[in-house]
């Protein structure tokens, strides 16, 4: 089978085992997506139906790669096989089992998907009713620590019961209400689609016989990256008494476990083999990516940490060079010896400028590296920026998008129904939402008896009516005609481009703006060049929903560009040439970070190993003795992760500005801190 050539015999071995519970624990390089792939196809091989097969990803950019890679592999021949296959994000997985069974909750099939942007919309109306003395409530933070405990699987009620304090009290009552207000409005928020789904399963053993038998070959990618819920679902999915005739597979590596802050659980993976008897281990180490020097440094720092699975990557890409740790004067020193550095590399090398990748802790520490490269007229690209769904003009017209779906989408139509302005005062809105409220109605069945409603001028009413028409009758195009014509057609009806000009300091901006409102016209028919028969708008609503944080940046790397991003939109990516930069106490690890989790310091390490494992060819580790902080200079001590290291692993050495490592000065500096961190170590 040609699927199986070129596999090591990690990899095969992983390919090959069809039964039981199976731990693969790949290495940052060693070709996991690969040995995914070709186990699928493998389980197809073997005469297993692609609807009886699972494979869950993390982002939807993944997902989509990995069904293009078993298509490929599978070959022409057996190529329709591959349609057949479910491969998902957790919440995609989450919202089908939804849309078949919410009935079941006491939702219907038609419910509507809140937002970050409706979520803290209610939450700004929950807030005024609940009192915390002595201090405001922040929905943004709400917002955040609802998610936060819904991931941990916890309810209002558990909430409250957990309560240490008024803060968390006051959070858990806004919770309760939070949730209350969803379901009136036939409603659920992000992390409502994995708790009810769960809810689901766990309330109703035939469903969840249903599920167990549609999915009998279950595979997780990622699975260090799980949360508390996540796990649970796993284990509804596949039974304990679980035959020879199944499988669970999950794949990932607890070295890279690096979002706790998120609600993810290292503890999954560490305990599987507690959680699922009889589990084989299959360790992937052999690394397809970095240099021998690179993985010896990487192996070197991971192993600081405890409480891990026990691996050491190698590789047959040779020694190549060993690693550096270069120290500056200040951060501008850092940053303008980079630069300069990435320069020279490409004049002498040949390297495109995609090549390099300066890798920060946090978004605070791009300046410098910023003005530099726009001084330099060095073309670069920041990831982690405003991403396209959370633009200001996409949440216009996907709220537009969202009441005509779901006419009870109140918070849809607060924001839009006088965008573009059309006359409708506050006085009338207020009038007509309290109007709404006694009569429990939603605002655009509210308007339809305008009658009931006093105090709105003839010109307002007029408006609303025209407003509520004109919604209905694009309702109708929709059910029947192109999602993207359709909504060509709307943004023309309502002169939504003159609206963004008129918002727009400068024509310059305008235009800028209007090239994100053409784009969503442009997603939408990539949308519908999709294969498969998923065409309506409440499909390309539920997708634009799906996209998750985890699918930054990646699409945004140029190969005429530098990349400069943070280590944890980094993870997955990889460069030949690697400065990992503000190697300092307090910066990294994160100060703010520490303390945050139970294995706090354990993840940052953890961070920085992804960081050494994005390099393939050069890896550069700077730090500066002294940096500017709110308008004034510190001194700065080299982060615990640097003086851990073997000195044998790097060689070490200034920056390129006024002297080199030869000059006594620096030497004498560089001694200093040697000493500095030997004295540490001891």
């Amino acid at each position: 089978m040609r699927f199986l050539s070129g596999l090591n015999a990690n990899q095969l071995e992983a390919v090959r085992t069809h039964a039981g519970s199976i731990l693969i624990l790949a290495g940052a390089g060693t070709g996991k997506t690969r040995t995914i792939v070709s186990r699928i196809a493998a389980l197809i091989a073997a005469g297993n139906s692609p609807e009886n097969i699972l494979a869950v990803t993390f982002t939807n950019k993944a997902a989509k790669e990995m069904k293009e890679r078993v298509r490929h592999i599978l070959g022409e021949r057996d190529r329709s096989l591959a349609r057949e296959l479910t491969v998902c994000t957790f919440h995609k997985l989450s919202l089908t089992m939804l849309r078949e069974d919410a009935e079941r909750l006491g939702y219907t099939r038609d419910f509507t998907i809140y937002d970050v942007g409706d979520q803290r919309s209610v939450l700004r109306k929950v807030t005024k009713e609940v009192r915390l003395p002595g201090e405001t409530l922040d929905p943004e933070k709400i917002q955040g620590r609802i998610s936060f405990v819904k991931n941990r699987g916890l309810s209002p009620e558990g909430m409250i019961a957990e309560a240490e304090d008024d803060f968390d009290f006051a959070v858990a009552q806004c919770y309760k209400r939070y949730q209350a207000y969803l379901r009136s409005y036939n409603a659920m928020d992000f992390d409502d689609l994995l708790l009810l789904s769960l809810d689901l399963v766990a309330k109703h053993p035939d469903l969840k016989t249903k599920y167990q038998m549609r999915y009998k070959h279950v595979l997780v990618d990622e699975y260090q990256d799980s949360n508390k819920l996540q796990f649970e679902f796993i284990r509804e999915l596949y039974p304990a008494d679980a035959g020879k005739e199944r499988s669970l597979c999950v794949v990932g590596d607890d070295d890279q476990s690096i979002y706790g802050f998120r609600g993810a659980v290292s503890k999954n993976i560490l305990d599987f083999e507690k959680h699922f008897r009889g589990t084989k281990i299959i360790v992937l180490d052999q690394n397809y990516r970095s240099t021998n020097h690179i993985l010896r440094i990487a192996n070197a720092s991971i192993s600081g940490n405890i409480a891990r699975k026990e691996k050491k990557l190698w590789s047959g890409l040779g020694e190549g060079e060993l690693p550096e740790v270069w120290v500056f004067e200040d951060e501008v020193h850092e940053a303008q010896s980079i630069v300069e550095h990435i320069l020279a590399e490409k004049a002498c090398t040949g390297r495109q400028l995609g090549d390099f990748a300066i890798l920060l802790r946090t978004n605070h520490q791009t300046r410098p590296f910023e003005e530099k490269l726009r001084f330099e007229k060095v073309p670069f690209v920041l990831i982690g920026g405003t991403k396209f769904y959370d633009r200001r003009e996409v949440r216009d017209v996907v709220a537009y998008l969202k009441l005509i779906v779901n006419r009870k989408s109140d918070q849809s139509f607060l924001r839009v129904v006088n965008t573009p302005h059309r006359g409708i005062g506050k006085v009338a809105i207020e009038k007509l939402t309290r109007s709404a409220a006694r009569n429990k109605k939603c605002l655009m069945d509210q308007i339809a008896d305008l009658g009931a409603v006093e105090g709105i001028t003839s010109a307002a009413r007029k408006s609303l009516e025209g407003f509520r028409g004109m919604m209905q009758s694009f309702a109708e195009k929709f059910s029947s005609a192109s999602v993207s014509e359709c909504t060509r057609e709307l943004l023309e009806a309502i002169d939504y481009r003159s609206h963004v000009a008129d918002e727009c300091r400068t024509p310059e901006e305008a235009s800028k703006k209007n090239l994100v409102v053409d784009e969503i016209v442009e997603s939408m028919q990539s949308f519908e060049k999709q294969p498969g028969s998923r065409k309506s708008l409440r499909d390309y609503l539920e997708d634009a929903s799906l996209l998750e944080d985890f699918d930054d940046g990646a699409k945004d790397l140029r190969s005429d560009h530098v990349t400069i991003i943070t280590l944890h939109s980094a993870k997955g990516l990889e460069f030949p040439v690697v400065y990992m930069a503000g190697l300092e106490e307090d910066i990294f690890p994160h100060k703010r970070s520490l303390g945050e989790c139970e294995d706090s310091e354990d993840e940052e390490r953890r961070l920085f190993y992804v960081g050494l494992t994005r390099a393939r060819e050069s890896l550069k580790l700077t730090l500066a003795r002294k940096r500017a902080r709110y308008g004034r200079e510190s001194l700065r001590t080299p982060s615990r992760f640097i003086t851990e290291l073997p000195e044998q692993l790097y060689s070490k050495t200034f920056g390129m500005r006024d002297s080199n490592p030869a000059d006594d000065r620096q030497q004498q500096m560089y001694s200093k801190l040697l000493e500095d961190i030997k004295a540490k170590r001891r």
